[in-house]
């Protein structure tokens, strides 16, 4: 914790404000230091913006001094132009150590919930070209209720298509064997269990959709399973070799 830096409370919390100046040039002054020290293909962050369910009066005052400038500015936009901004400082401090490396983010899956709940807009940073790869979370399976792999992957897709950053698909190998309470229909709920391909089969509809690659979280999980779940990811490893030695 940097004490100069005043913190916010969520939820019993403390956060750095996104939109205090101060805490996004400590963030931008980590990923320099870690860029210009350390060996590194590149810079990423994981999907932690604004807090889940961030309360108004989180940064009622900062917000105060925004509307002062911009009177139609909604808190909503309000906190996205934030993190628009702190995803911009980010690139462009990284890029000025080394303009070869590497700045990706994996926001998470649920696209509606990034925008308006995390208040982290991917397209903007998109259209900015402050992103060189974007990572969704996509954790589900085909026959999730609310966010089926193949249609939220289009959805990742309209916002890459077209454009120079590439899109790889976070996958869930964390889920692997594990029953889900998702649904009254039990062949939803156990779709990581009856099935062990799931990782091979969205590799497959991943790539066919032009995908730059997939990224596994979490890779340890392939390596030290629940022991109730050791023979599922035994045959998912199976049928990812297969599909790698046949693509």
């Amino acid at each position: 914790l940097n004490p100069a830096i005043t913190m916010t409370a969520s939820d019993g919390k403390l956060y750095y404000n996104p939109g205090e100046s101060q805490a996004i040039d400590l963030i931008v002054k980590g990923a320099v230091e870690i860029a210009e020290k350390y060996d590194v293909d590149g810079i990423h962050m994981d999907d932690y913006f604004y807090p889940y369910n961030t309360e108004k009066n989180f940064d009622a005052y900062i917000y105060s001094r925004a509307k002062k400038e911009q009177e139609d500015l909604s808190l909503e936009d309000f906190r996205r132009r934030n993190t628009d901004r702190m995803v911009q400082e980010i690139h462009d401090a990284v890029k000025g150590v080394n303009a070869d490396l590497v700045f990706s983010i994996s926001p998470a899956g649920n696209l509606d919930n990034c925008i308006n709940l995390l208040y982290a807009d991917p397209s903007h940073w998109v259209q900015q070209k402050t992103v060189d790869v974007l990572i969704p979370q996509i954790y589900w399976g085909f026959l999730h209720p609310i966010k089926p792999f193949e249609p939220t992957l289009q959805e990742w897709k309209s916002i890459t298509d077209g454009s120079e950053v590439k899109l790889q698909i976070g996958l869930a190998a964390y889920v692997i064997g594990a029953r889900q309470n998702l649904s009254e229909e039990e062949s939803i709920n156990n779709e990581w269990v009856e099935h062990d391909d799931m990782m091979a089969r969205q590799m497959e509809v991943s790539f066919q959709e032009g995908c730059d690659g997939v990224v596994f979280f979490s890779y340890s999980s392939f390596f030290a399973p629940d022991p109730d779940t050791t023979s599922i990811v035994e045959n998912e490893i199976i049928h990812i070799k297969n599909f790698n030695s046949t693509h």
